[in-house]
């Protein structure tokens, strides 16, 4: 019987699945549901974690071995909050992304990073304040354009050109990894060998974070996913 993932979604865009599903092994099936999420703010993200708890009950009809939630922001508000609601009401395992990022830069030993966003102050705030408590600082935040649109299947499209425009711009000395706060940023093998043109430090992206987590707790290998390279 093959393993079986569910994932909790946020928002419209279909593309996060798309990617995550082409990036599981051939022994893992995904099963998906979603969480109504309107607004790209701090009241939006607490409203949409208020539905994770139906959402989850949804899913478990599936039978997944785990759940893992797809909002690394709304993670770093109410991460644990998550995690024991998706237990409470499933008695299925559940994974967020905030800690697990966490654990990947406590792994690489990096304590100093740099965060790729479009997010205003605000939602900025939060997460620096929630990687703080974590041990970990961060340096400086590199803004892809300020977020004027709040709906979150617009954020979801992503102007790679543009972003890695910007990226080349910036001087990430004293930074030891980068985390990309852009939901729908994927990166593939070209576009891998391209960051690694001009940010010697590892990316880290939601995607990858997420499978290396879910698969590793399922017992699977990861050893094919961009971050494995840095772990131990």
């Amino acid at each position: 019987m093959k393993a079986i993932v569910g994932f909790i979604m946020m928002g419209g865009s279909a593309s996060l699945e798309t990617q995550i599903h082409r990036k599981l092994p051939e022994g893992v099936e995904m099963a998906t549901t979603r969480v109504p999420f309107h607004n790209v703010s701090y009241k939006g993200l607490l409203e949409m974690v208020d539905k994770i708890p139906e959402a989850a009950r949804i899913l478990a009809e599936a039978r997944p071995n785990v759940i893992a939630v797809t909002s690394f922001t709304g993670s770093c508000i109410r991460g644990r909050e998550m995690v024991n609601v998706i237990q409470q009401a499933t008695g299925i395992p559940a994974i967020v992304p905030a800690p697990e990022f966490v654990r990947v830069l406590r792994l690489i030993g990096a304590s100093h990073i740099a965060i790729v966003t479009c997010f205003e102050t605000e939602l900025r705030m939060l997460e620096r304040v929630f990687f703080h408590n974590n041990g970990i600082e961060v340096v400086r935040f590199v803004s892809t354009a300020a977020l004027r649109e709040t709906d979150p299947f617009q954020v979801s499209q992503i102007d790679y050109d543009l972003v890695l425009k910007q990226l080349r711009g910036v001087d990430f000395s004293g930074v030891e990894a980068v985390v990309v706060d852009l939901p729908t940023f994927f990166i593939s093998p070209e576009l891998q060998r391209e960051l690694e043109r001009f940010i010697k430090v590892p990316v880290l992206n939601m995607v990858q974070v997420l499978l290396w987590s879910t698969l590793g707790w399922l017992g699977e290998p990861t050893d094919g996913l961009y971050i494995s390279k840095f772990l131990p």
